[in-house]
C-alpha cells in the first residue's frame, strides 16, 4: 500500500527535519532492523536493558535508553527528576502536593516543548543570572535544572550550572532533540546529567523515536516511568521494532557517517540543484489555481533559503523535480 492508494501526495522535502513534514527518511539499515525485529516475541525489559548498554558503548554516555520521540525522552527524565525513583511518589503523578515541583530554565531558552516537562505536574521557574539560579537551587522544592542545547544566547554556561547544581544533587537535563550526536557527548562532557535526542531527525532513524543518553542512576529512573510499566509514561510506549530500529540508526551513525563528509556532499548537491532551481523558478504554471502557484513558489524559495542545511535527506536533482512539478 502507498501514499497515493489513500489520496495522499508525497512531496520533496527542502525544509529540514521538522515533525508535521515526517522528519527524515530512514536508513535502509533501520529498514532491516525493523523487520527484522517483528519476527520475535522479546522481553522489553531485558530489550531495553541489552539495547540500552549497546547505546552507551557507541554514544560513550554511561546509560541510555529508546523513547517515543524526543518529547518522551524529556517527559521520562523530568519524571525521573520529580520523584527522585520514589515509588509512592511515581503513582501519584502528575500530583506532586508541593514537593520537588520545580524545574528551573533561563529565560532565554524557554520553548514550546517544555510542556512535556510541566506535564509531569511541575512548574517551571525561570532565572537570569547566578544569584537568581543559586536561589532556586537552595530551593529544596528544586527538581531539575532543564537547558535547550542550541540557546546560544544563554547568559549562563552549561558548565557554570553544573557546577551548582551537581554538589545538589539536582539534575541537569538538555533538549538537544534537533542536533546531531557526537562522541564524545559536549553536554555530558560539560556537565550535564541527561541530554535528550530525536531518533527520526539527524540519526534517520524511526521517526516516532528518540533516544535519551545520561549518568548515574536517572537514566534507568527515567525507563521506570516509561512503558511498558504502569507508571506517568505508560501512554508513550515505543516498540520493540521502533527500539531495534534507532539502535541500528545509531549503529550506522558510529561506523559509516561522517558530518564534515556529509556537509561537503550536501552543499555540492545544492550548488546543483540551486542553479536548476534559479533557472526554473519563474516557469509557466499554465492554467494552475493562483493557490498551487503559491505553494510552489513558497516551496523553492524555503529551497533557496534553507538549501545546505546537512540534515534533510533529499537526493541529486531535486530542485529539478520541484520545479516541474514532481515529487516521485
Amino acid at each position: 500500500m502507498s501514499y497515493a492508494d489513500i489520496g495522499v501526495r508525497s512531496f520533496i522535502n527542502c525544509c529540514g527535519t521538522r515533525t508535521i513534514n515526517s522528519d527524515s527518511l530512514m536508513l535502509p539499515c533501520v529498514r532491516d532492523a525493523m523487520m527484522e525485529a517483528s519476527r520475535a516475541f522479546v522481553n522489553m525489559d531485558e530489550l531495553m536493558e541489552g539495547v540500552g548498554s549497546r547505546l552507551a558503548a557507541l554514544t560513550g554516555a554511561e546509560s541510555a535508553i529508546v523513547t517515543s520521540g524526543g518529547a518522551a525522552a524529556l517527559c521520562v527524565a523530568a519524571a525521573a527528576a520529580v520523584t527522585g525513583g520514589d515509588p509512592e511518589r511515581i503513582q501519584r503523578l502528575p500530583q506532586l502536593q508541593g514537593r520537588t515541583d520545580r524545574v528551573v530554565m533561563l529565560t532565554s531558552g524557554r520553548f514550546t516543548y517544555d510542556q512535556t516537562i510541566r506535564a509531569v505536574g511541575a512548574t517551571i521557574v525561570e532565572v537570569e543570572t547566578i544569584k537568581q539560579l543559586t536561589a532556586e537551587l537552595a530551593n529544596e522544592r528544586t527538581a531539575l535544572v532543564a537547558l535547550l542545547g542550541s540557546d546560544e544566547a544563554g547568559l549562563i554556561s552549561i558548565e557554570t550550572i553544573a557546577a551548582l547544581a551537581n554538589p545538589r544533587v539536582i539534575p541537569l537535563l538538555v533538549d538537544a532533540a534537533s542536533e546531531h550526536l557526537r562522541n564524545p557527548n559536549p553536554y555530558l562532557e560539560a556537565g550535564a546529567t541527561m541530554v535528550a535526542y530525536s531518533g527520526g531527525k539527524y540519526l534517520r532513524g524511526p521517526q516516532c523515536t528518540g533516544l535519551l543518553l545520561g549518568s548515574g542512576p536517572w537514566v534507568p529512573a527515567a525507563w521506570t516511568n516509561a512503558a511498558p510499566h504502569h507508571t506517568f509514561a505508560r501512554m508513550m510506549k515505543v516498540g520493540k521494532e521502533e527500539i531495534m530500529g534507532l539502535l541500528a540508526a545509531v549503529e550506522h551513525w558510529s561506523t559509516e557517517r561522517d558530518d564534515d563528509v556529509e556537509r561537503q556532499s550536501m552543499v555540492r548537491l545544492a550548488g546543483d540543484d540551486l542553479e536548476s532551481c534559479d533557472r526554473n523558478r519563474w516557469r509557466d504554471y499554465g492554467d494552475s489555481p493562483p493557490e498551487e502557484r503559491q505553494v510552489a513558489d513558497a516551496a523553492t524559495a524555503d529551497y533557496l533559503a534553507g538549501g545546505l542545511d546537512a540534515r534533510i535527506g533529499t537526493a541529486s536533482g531535486s530542485a529539478r523535480r520541484l520545479a516541474t512539478g514532481h515529487a516521485g
